[in-house]
């Protein structure tokens, strides 16, 4: 059975090619929903006009789509959230601070 955080540990994998660091570090997971071996993700990231968001949300799809028990995976990019240099975890928080 998946579950958050098995989804959470495969997306440690998946980075934001400009900042280096992993989509779970970096507080883009607004929202994951699981519904047997579908999957849900809404996603926020740094902008909404983010030029990488495509790519980074298609990468969050391949990810989770080869987990075991997923058959479908759908990855929405949240515009009406705001992402918040305080979503990053400690430690990214540590690393990119100077750059928020």
């Amino acid at each position: 059975m998946t579950t958050e955080k098995k989804i959470k540990q495969k997306l440690e994998e998946v980075k934001d090619p400009h900042i280096g660091l992993d989509v779970v570090s970096l507080g883009f997971l607004n929202q994951i929903d699981i519904d047997g071996d579908k999957v849900e993700i809404k996603v926020v990231l740094t902008s909404p006009a983010c030029p990488m968001a495509q790519q980074i949300t298609g990468q969050i799809k391949q990810s989770v789509e080869e987990l075991e028990d997923v058959e479908e995976a759908k990855v929405e990019l949240d515009t009406e959230e705001q992402w918040s240099p305080e979503d990053m975890s400690e430690e990214a928080q540590e690393k990119l601070g100077h750059l928020f």
